[in-house]
């Protein structure tokens, strides 16, 4: 990437672009050469101090992981709830397994 040279874009929506894409590559240094936008310079500021602290990071991956463990349990609950309807009705196992696993039966 050049450094001391604004680039020029055709339009914001192709800066936006560019930084979305280049981010991870930009410094202080070429922020301040490469855009115009000044939201741009906040949103690469903001960007570098959630991404500078490592711990409150690795704090959202684990409440994250925590968030699709535990929608993955409920459906996996609800679905022991349902075959368990279903044979209780006296649907075969074949059929509740089908329905369960989203077949149509």
């Amino acid at each position: 990437m050049k450094t001391g040279k604004t680039l020029k874009f055709r339009d914001r929506l192709g800066e936006w672009l560019y930084f979305f894409n280049h981010a991870h590559e930009e410094n202080e240094e070429t922020m301040g050469t490469h855009y115009e936008n000044p939201v741009i310079r906040r949103a690469f500021t903001a960007r570098e101090a959630l991404s500078d602290d490592e711990k409150e990071r690795l704090l959202a991956e684990k409440r994250e992981e925590s968030l699709m463990n535990e929608r993955y349990e409920l459906a996996a609950a609800r679905r022991k709830e349902i075959a368990a309807s279903l044979l209780n009705e006296g649907m075969s196992p074949e059929r509740v397994m089908k329905k369960v696993s989203g077949g149509i039966s």
